[in-house]
């Protein structure tokens, strides 16, 4: 299994970087848990001649210490994968709560109905409330970095909405006008 595979984790992520496909590597395999769990989460790279050369895990738990491992295949039989290596560890920071979620953009603002909310990752949580506080809407879903959540308040009368997003890196609310059609 390749030895130069470096972990850099910040506090709900981690990056997975190699310098290079050793000779004959086809692809790496990396699993990573929770320490003192039995439960591997995995990331496999993109075959030979596109080559991936990092890995990122986003929605990771901050201040938690997580073990992974990686091996490699080897031509010429790509599914004959190398031994595991020695499991290494990582500890994710803290959360700084709503620096990360401060990029959450919503739009449009006003809306006629759906709304699109952008800068989000990970596991999100998310809750509509109206403006007399009473909760309208609400869900979890898990958001790529590229994604954009689509909510829909076409249903509910025009006014003044708050929405509220819950993730591992904090929560952030943003007021959102519905506007008639």
């Amino acid at each position: 299994a390749p030895l130069t595979v470096t972990a850099t984790p910040s506090a709900t992520a981690v990056r997975f970087d190699w310098p290079s496909y050793t000779t004959n590597t086809y692809m790496y395999q990396i699993h990573y848990r929770v320490q003192g769990t039995s439960t591997w989460y995995g990331y496999q790279s993109t075959g030979y001649g596109a080559p991936t050369l990092a890995a990122r895990v986003t929605g990771l738990t901050p201040n938690t210490t997580y073990e992974w491992r990686v091996r490699n295949a080897c031509l010429p039989v790509a599914e004959d994968w190398n031994e595991w290596s020695s499991i290494s560890t990582f500890t994710t920071g803290a959360a700084r709560l709503g620096q990360e979620l401060a990029q959450l953009s919503v739009y449009p603002n006003p809306t006629t109905g759906l709304v699109n909310v952008a800068g989000l990752s990970g596991a999100v949580n998310y809750v509509v409330y109206n403006s007399v506080g009473k909760q309208v809407l609400s869900g979890e879903q898990v958001v790529s970095q590229e994604a954009v959540l689509q909510l829909d308040l076409s249903a509910y009368p025009q006014g003044a909405y708050i929405l509220k997003v819950m993730s591992a890196e904090g929560v952030a609310t943003r007021q959102m006008i519905l506007t008639g059609k």
